[in-house]
């Protein structure tokens, strides 16, 4: 059988942060395990993907980097939901240049995003294994298998006031109508595109999902053995070892800052790098801030007409607020770190949980509702804030007023019962989390199974 030395790996992400980082943490796992790692790019992301991987290459892991272009191609980075459906259509231009690649330099394996469907056609034609990576967990995968199915497995009902019970999975789960996905009981365009992710899923050799089994092992169970797909959990790829940060002087004001509060006294709020609320919505938000009295740092994503003012740190009378980019797992690893008030996109939900923090879940779009059922009901690391409405855009949802931004801040960070119940919980769950990734951890081992199965493909196909 060949060694995982001999492998060559094709890592092909989809050009949007949330699904970027972790397909680069991906690839460096690879590569800590030997393994000839090659992260397929467009040009615009070029110099994003080259700053990490030439931090990786200064602690010892050899990442390549192949640049795919298309004359067709426009935006080729994700910056916001709304233009998700128009942007999956344009990244197809990709094809020929992805199928020239596999042709080229003929990788033993090819590991593609969920949400680039087409690749599986591709790297079966060119007879070289596909998997498929989910940036999202198995509860949300089971959640939407369920949903998908619902007109002919029986598991979904809706009542007269419009509160949806799901069943079959190892959790009665009920959400209101108006937090599902808008695709689950109306067909439309990107309920088309999901039915290809799905298909390409079971076409391929299987996928790897970015979680750990004792997270949620009911439902990684249920993805593989009731459902049937086949899939390896290698998270949190969050823990994977990530070089450190160049210690600009940006980052250390931030640091400092943070050094500067008490233990457990600090309020983290970011929303992903998709989530734009409306100016009237952070004015409430900063309401609340301010009548619960706690200690905050709150990250403001730039949009496309401020770029030219990224990076900029701001004191606000107890708070600190960042416009751009932030460091945010070593904020949330952070000693003065209390609680997290989270959009519920899985990667943030991952880094929580590994920095110890419980989250007050604020979800808005894409599985996120689903989420924080998870945090919440399941696994009992976070509180919700009480958003009703799933949506691309935030101006057509009601405003969640400064009450219940104090209320939800409150239940987090003032001393109590259930401030001390939800620490209990998530620390207990963090333990977990590093274990998982440890020789010999559940994420480790299914590392190493995964590798063995696609040296077995190298092997039968080089028989072949």
């Amino acid at each position: 059988m060949a060694k995982s030395q001999e492998l060559k790996l094709f890592f092909f992400p989809l050009m949007a942060p949330g699904h970027l980082i972790p397909m680069i943490n991906l690839a460096n796992l690879f590569a800590m395990h030997g393994a000839k790692t090659t992260i397929l790019t467009t040009p615009q992301c070029t110099s994003l993907i080259q700053n990490q991987i030439n931090r990786f290459h200064l602690s010892g892991h050899s990442i390549n980097l192949l640049v795919l272009s298309s004359s067709e191609i426009g935006n080729e980075n994700l910056t916001s939901q709304e233009q998700s459906t128009s942007f999956f259509e344009a990244i197809e231009d990709l094809r020929e240049p992805f199928d020239r690649s596999l042709k080229e330099h003929q990788p033993n394996c090819v590991v593609t995003d969920m949400y680039l469907p087409w690749t599986q056609e591709i790297a079966s034609q060119n007879k070289i294994p596909r998997l498929l990576f989910h940036t999202m967990g198995y509860f949300a995968l089971c959640v939407i298998d369920t949903l998908d199915n619902h007109t002919t497995n029986g598991c979904v009902n809706v009542d007269q006031d419009e509160m949806v019970t799901i069943h079959g999975l190892p959790h009665l789960l009920q959400l209101k109508k108006s937090q599902l996905h808008d695709s689950v009981f109306t067909r439309n365009k990107f309920s088309e595109f999901m039915e290809s992710v799905t298909e390409s899923e079971l076409k391929s050799h299987g996928a790897i999902v970015n979680t750990f089994y004792e997270l949620e092992s009911q439902y990684a169970d249920h993805y593989t053995k009731k459902i049937g797909r086949k899939a390896w959990h290698v998270g949190p790829l969050s823990l994977v070892n990530s070089p450190s940060l160049s210690q600009t002087n940006y980052h250390e004001r931030i640091m400092t800052w943070l050094d500067s509060k008490q233990l457990k006294s600090v309020l983290y709020i970011c929303f992903g790098s998709l989530s734009h609320p409306t100016k009237i919505q952070l004015e409430e938000i900063a309401h609340g801030l301010e009548n619960a009295n706690h200690h905050f740092i709150w990250v403001m994503r730039t949009t496309e007409e401020d770029v030219q003012e990224k990076e900029i740190l701001t004191e606000k009378g107890k708070g600190l607020v960042i416009k751009g980019w932030a460091p945010q797992t070593e904020i949330l690893s952070h000693s003065s770190i209390c609680g997290f008030m989270t959009h519920c996109g899985w990667n943030s939900v991952l880094e929580s949980i590994t920095g110890g923090v419980p989250m007050l879940t604020w979800p808005m779009f894409a599985e996120q509702f689903y989420n924080e059922k998870l945090v919440v009901d399941v696994i009992g690391v976070g509180v919700e804030i009480g958003v009703q409405e799933w949506g691309r855009r935030e101006e057509e949802k009601e405003v969640i007023g400064r009450y219940m931004v104090e209320r939800g801040v409150r239940r987090v960070m003032d001393e109590g019962e259930e401030k001390q119940r939800l620490g209990e919980r998530v620390n207990s769950m963090k333990e977990k989390a590093r274990r998982a990734v440890e020789n010999g951890g559940s994420s480790c081992l299914e590392m190493e199974r995964l590798l063995q199965e696609i040296c077995a493909w190298q092997k039968l196909n080089g028989d072949n």
